[in-house]
């Protein structure tokens, strides 16, 4: 059985490659994504986020440190960092057809708290900070984001 740590490193490589089938695996059915987009996002949300960004970034990395093991998952800190590529298309943001930018995103460290059950995420919490998430990446690609609509 994988560690904690390694278990969600595994799993954030297999989503830097786009490898959603395998990364799916590795999450739960009720999965939870809070914090770095404008409204929590569930399991299939997620995937779906995570294939349009690395589409658009193919050299996507979440650049995981300072992980810590806690009683009921891990404490991580990410630093994505990536080159806008290709055209973005993330229908579930409202985005539909972007020509890429050609430019690279680094975002600030983000803190994130990773909640684990039978040795799959359950909650994955990006503690907001100025600069980073959703809207951190997008301002840095100069792409702007529709007006969010209530889940």
């Amino acid at each position: 059985m994988l560690s904690k740590t390694e278990l969600v490193s595994k799993i954030l490589s297999q989503l830097e490659t786009n490898r959603l089938k395998e990364a799916a695996a590795g999450l739960a059915e009720g999965f939870n994504l809070s914090g770095p987009a404008p409204r929590p996002h569930n399991k299939s949300e997620f995937l779906e986020l995570m294939e349009g960004l690395v589409s658009a970034i193919p050299d996507w990395r979440f650049n995981m440190t300072d992980a810590k093991e806690t009683r009921d998952g891990l404490q991580i800190k990410l630093h994505i960092s990536g080159t806008n590529s290709r055209p973005i298309n993330i229908p579930l943001l409202g985005i539909r057809s972007v020509h890429s930018t050609g430019k690279r995103v680094a975002l600030p460290e983000e803190p994130v708290e990773v909640k684990i059950v039978e040795n799959k995420i359950v909650v994955f919490n990006v503690s907001p900070v100025a600069g980073g998430g959703i809207q951190g990446l997008f301002k840095q690609l100069g792409v702007e984001l529709p007006v969010p609509t209530k889940a």
